[in-house]
């Protein structure tokens, strides 16, 4: 084989790769719009119940702004999936349902992480995926509920 022919395939290979890498970085983000809110109207959310772990202490919300006004919050995480070592202090847990029945559970640790299980009888059970917060957020909303 000549040079330039070893050159040309080392280079295919090298993009190859560098494309692989990409396209595995992009499709691993995903916001909570796309995993949580594309499935549901907000509108059809009857209640949100969210639990303090450190104390068991529970609130329900069934407020249609207040319920609002949290998945307002909820909407601008952008979340980037994966199998993380979560540490957390205070994690929360937090139920949306639908018509009185569970459609969603989460459980948000700090700021950092989130946990969402889809309820959807059409999935197959245990369709739970973890995921890293990948931007600035502040569930000072959520903990407000708790003061």
């Amino acid at each position: 084989m000549r040079k330039s022919s070893i050159y040309i395939i080392a280079a295919v290979i090298i993009i190859v790769i560098v494309g692989l890498v990409i396209f595995n970085s992009y499709s691993k983000n995903t916001t909570f719009n796309d995993v949580v809110l594309e499935k549901i109207n907000t509108d059809q959310i009857s209640s949100l119940e969210i639990l303090k772990s450190s104390n068991d202490e529970k609130k329900t919300i069934t407020d249609k702004s207040e319920i609002n006004k949290i998945m307002n919050s909820l909407s601008v995480i952008k979340l980037r999936e994966g199998s993380y070592s979560i540490d957390s202090t205070e994690p929360y847990y937090i139920t949306i349902k639908t018509n009185n029945l569970r459609r969603f559970g989460m459980t948000l640790y700090d700021k950092n992480y989130l946990k969402i299980f889809d309820y959807d009888p059409e999935i197959p059970k245990n369709s739970t995926k973890s995921y890293k917060i990948s931007n600035e957020f502040d569930p000072a909303i959520i903990r407000s509920l708790f003061m």
